[in-house]
């Protein structure tokens, strides 16, 4: 069994019993504590050199940001929401239930395709459902 030991909480300064590793009494002054060092970080104008995750370019930041710019921010997310969220789930749940329309409408504005992209899968994934069903 693991140790438990009086401490003081360095946000709040109320005591509490913890394991030994634990140093806020609760979530929400662990939380205040992060925040703080991140806003002194911040302030501070600690600066990092950062490969842009997306076109490879080094930059300057004080954040947590993963890109160098907003247009490269807007493609790692739409990358990242494609490969959670794959348009063959679209295909088996959705597509069968809805009408060309609205199912071209949904990949545009879901996956961020451009009209010709969309209506490509749609004929594309049409064409195959045909062809299982005639089989």
């Amino acid at each position: 069994m693991k140790k438990i030991v009086e401490k003081v909480c360095p946000v709040c300064s109320k005591g509490f019993q913890a394991q030994l590793k634990r140093v806020y009494c609760s979530d929400s002054c662990a939380n205040f504590a992060r925040n703080e060092r991140a806003k002194k970080q911040y302030k501070d104008g600690v600066l990092r050199k950062k490969k842009c995750r997306v076109c490879g370019k080094i930059f300057e930041t004080n954040t947590r940001r993963l890109t160098c710019c907003r247009g490269c921010q807007d493609e790692l997310r739409i990358k990242a929401m494609q490969e959670r969220e794959p348009t063959n789930g679209f295909w088996e749940k959705i597509a069968e239930s809805i009408d060309r329309h609205e199912a071209i409408s949904y990949l545009k504005r879901k996956y961020k395709l451009d009209t010709f992209e969309a209506e490509n899968k749609y004929n594309a994934w049409r064409n195959n459902y045909i062809k299982d069903i005639s089989l």
